[in-house]
């Protein structure tokens, strides 16, 4: 079947991958198949590429595969497990949007007054939280709620931590400080990490947070531009989108380097933006739609594409693996940035929740894609601390 696919350069760009990874599997001779030579997209007369508005993604029928792909959908067992779970995709089961402990927040009289002090400075500590929003596994046990906590003391502690012009000269070792996992939120324990607390540094306590050099960079990228571009205020920038998510989106890839999530296939450009989206995601949450959080086109967000989505849509058979990804991912082998494991794994899941979210839509629920997201993340965290969830794939990188 065909799915029609809105004006997202996410939703075009991974079903054209995955139309063509689709098509090499289905080859007489895979391992001869040339995506520079696949057709991803249509030319105009004068042989200049377009982004074609009406691309979809075509599931074949997976006897039609000569060999295995990396990933691919198993629509019957999606529509199982809509048919058995449909409660769980409504949004009546979404969970608090920013209600949780860990995160900064502000009264709501607060976030609807989008020039107030306390909306720019919730509005700041989105950025720098998202700007940061990747990459925690390499230390059990650390997770998101760790990342928004410490963020979220930081400020609290020293309500200038997040201005532009500190954020612009920042070191590794005051980000480190930063991001020690609060006293009352101590790393997560799960039959797969059952000592994380053994990573501490044993004089000083401390634990080693991933990827720090690739954290303190984006930080410092992150106050230059708002200190150099946008008067050291993130709520500009937010306002310059004058309330289109699209806007904004487009505003985040253009001013922040750090953020443009992508990746380069054959001949074509494939886009995640996946911290990009969050993002939008995030301010619409804190600001529960209001003030700064205002955006009358949060239809046209995707999923945003991690692990954990794809790691409790393999649980639940909705993408079936390779056995060599299988196997790969199991054993907790990294799989290569850019390889055609990770980009099928993460288009994948943009377009299995966009086949969801259609198929929600055939039954009378409307739900976004990226509320889906959070139901499917929630879900995925339950099980994770719950030890009931397979491993997720292990990728080193800043995108996710």
């Amino acid at each position: 079947m065909s799915t029609q696919c809105p004006a997202n350069e996410v939703v075009l760009t991974t079903a054209r991958l995955l139309n063509a990874i689709n098509a090499k599997y289905m080859s007489a001779d895979p391992a001869s198949f040339s995506y520079a030579a696949y057709s991803l997209s249509q030319t105009t007369a004068e042989g200049a590429t377009v982004m074609d508005g009406s691309t979809v993604l075509t599931l074949p029928d997976p006897a039609s595969f000569t060999q295995v792909p990396p990933v691919y959908i198993d629509e019957a067992a999606l529509d199982a497990e809509l048919t058995k779970n449909s409660k769980l995709y409504s949004t009546e089961a979404l969970p608090p949007t920013w209600a949780q402990t860990y995160h900064y927040s502000v009264t709501e009289e607060e976030a609807a007054d989008a020039t107030g002090a306390s909306a720019a400075a919730l509005c700041q500590y989105v950025f720098v939280l998202d700007a940061l929003n990747f990459c925690f596994w390499p230390l059990a046990g650390y997770e998101y709620e760790h990342l928004a906590g410490s963020l979220k003391a930081a400020l609290e502690t020293d309500p200038h931590a997040f201005d532009a012009d500190r954020l612009a000269e920042l070191t590794p070792a005051t980000l480190a400080a930063w991001l020690q996992p609060p006293a009352h939120f101590p790393l997560i324990s799960t039959p797969s990490a059952l000592t994380p607390d053994t990573q501490r540094d044993p004089s000083t306590g401390a634990v080693p947070i991933p990827l720090l050099s690739a954290r303190t960079r984006l930080l410092r990228e992150l106050g230059r531009v708002l200190r150099d571009r946008w008067g050291g205020s993130a709520a500009t920038l937010v306002r310059a989108a004058g309330g289109s998510a699209r806007a904004l989106l487009r505003l985040i890839t253009a001013e922040l380097p750090g953020f443009r999530d992508h990746a380069q296939w054959g001949a074509d450009q494939v886009f995640f933006y996946k911290r990009a989206q969050i993002l939008i995601g995030d301010l619409w949450g804190a600001f529960r739609g209001r003030g700064l959080g205002t955006f009358g086109d949060m239809s046209h967000l995707s999923c945003f594409a991690d692990y954990r989505i794809p790691q409790l849509l393999r649980d639940l058979g909705v993408l079936r693996f390779s056995p060599a990804l299988t196997a790969k991912v199991d054993a907790q082998v990294p799989v290569d940035a850019g390889s055609e494991e990770e980009m099928a794994i993460r288009a994948t899941t943009v377009q299995a929740v966009e086949l969801i979210k259609k198929k929600l839509a055939t039954q009378g629920v409307t739900i976004h894609a990226f509320q889906l997201d959070w139901l499917l993340w929630e879900a995925g965290e339950r099980l994770m601390k719950e030890g009931k969830i397979s491993h997720h794939h292990r990728t080193m990188t800043t995108y996710y």
